[in-house]
């Protein structure tokens, strides 16, 4: 009897054993499984992601990348792998559209790196940067405004908001193009470039908190273009050796700073770039090339008294350094007698 009273206390211990085992097991698991975060597999674009400019998402580990996705059957196309808030996220460019989203990664199917799909992004990535432009001017070695400068009908307004000291911005251009634009589409936002640099935003925080603002409450639908971040200029430079040409720039820097620091106030990039001063080169254009972004020029710079025909983009300044842009481009809508429609860059370019 005793031999199975031993075996018994022997085989209940086993037991009492076991059962705390599964239950550190079982507990682990749930405390994994509280701790996991669950995949938001939602394109996020600038109408749902524009938030307060003093509200900033940490963004790192921001890389190139060049590869063809799908996402709800759809075809796009990665251009930058980031880390928003330790969670991976994608810049994607939607091939047919250009038009840009950011999603998590892990929500994509995507193939190797450096694919692409033939597409119209793919069309005009190489066109814009790879073929010189209709109104490319060559000095030297160094282009003048190449890269897209029309489309086909109605025109794009595009404000550059270079580096300035100046405090404020022209909120006068946002207000009456807005109210213009209201006379001829009374339903629709002021569809509006904004070629935006790093150091404006940086020194202008309230100025773009305004701006958001503005956006916010229906006034305005974006595009938001990369001007570069510092928008280097030596007055006494040759074009050949100035702007983003200079062998002091790091090209790339320049580019994926200004992404970073809209990324972190949640703006949405576009897969668009204007060159400051519209100047270039070559090599510049095989870099815009493998970043993934297609030149934005301009036929209809306001300030140099170029004007607008059907099909132009106009290039004013919103940053106080140019009030002259403004004032013209004022003026001749005033004057027309059938008013201009401005029209989304996408639009401008057939697509959409």
């Amino acid at each position: 009897m005793g031999k199975f009273s031993n075996l018994w206390n022997k085989i209940r211990s086993n037991l009492n054993l076991l059962s705390m085992n599964l239950f550190t097991i079982i507990t682990a698991v749930l405390l994994v499984s509280s701790n996991v975060r669950a995949v938001n597999c939602k394109l996020l674009s600038n109408e749902v992601e524009i938030q307060s400019a003093s509200q900033l998402y940490e963004i790192s580990d921001i890389s190139i990348s060049k590869r063809s996705c799908s996402y709800d059957r759809k075809k796009y196309v990665e251009i930058r792998k980031f880390t928003r808030d330790e969670v991976p996220f994608s810049l994607i460019v939607e091939s047919e559209t250009l038009k840009t989203f950011i999603i998590e990664t892990s929500c994509l199917s995507c193939h190797g790196q450096s694919h692409t799909r033939a597409s119209k992004y793919e069309e005009l990535l190489q066109e814009s940067n790879l073929q010189p432009g209709e109104m490319r001017e060559d000095i030297g070695d160094a282009f003048h405004n190449d890269g897209i400068v029309n489309g086909l009908s109605g025109i794009a307004l595009t404000i550059d908001m270079c580096p300035s000291s100046k405090q404020g911005y022209d909120d006068i251009a946002y207000d009456f193009f807005y109210l213009h634009e209201k006379r001829v589409n009374p339903d629709t936002p002021l569809p509006i470039g904004i070629a935006i640099t790093g150091r404006w935003i940086e020194t202008h925080e309230d100025d773009l908190q305004d701006i958001l603002n503005k956006i916010e409450s229906d006034n305005v639908t974006p595009v938001w273009i990369n001007h570069s971040y510092s928008h280097p200029y030596g007055k006494n430079l040759p074009l050949d050796q100035n702007f983003l040409i200079s062998k002091k720039v790091e090209f790339t820097f320049e580019v994926v700073k200004v992404e970073t620091s809209l990324l972190e106030r949640g703006i949405i990039p576009s897969a668009f770039f204007r060159y400051p001063g519209l100047v270039s080169d070559s090599e510049l254009s095989e870099e815009l090339y493998k970043l993934g972004l297609i030149p934005l020029g301009s036929d209809a710079w306001i300030a140099k008294k170029q004007y607008p025909v059907d099909g132009s983009i106009i290039l004013i300044h919103g940053n106080k350094n140019e009030p002259a842009g403004i004032t013209r481009l004022e003026r001749f809508l005033t004057e027309q007698t059938t008013p201009l429609k401005f029209v989304s860059i996408f639009e401008l370019l057939g697509l959409e």
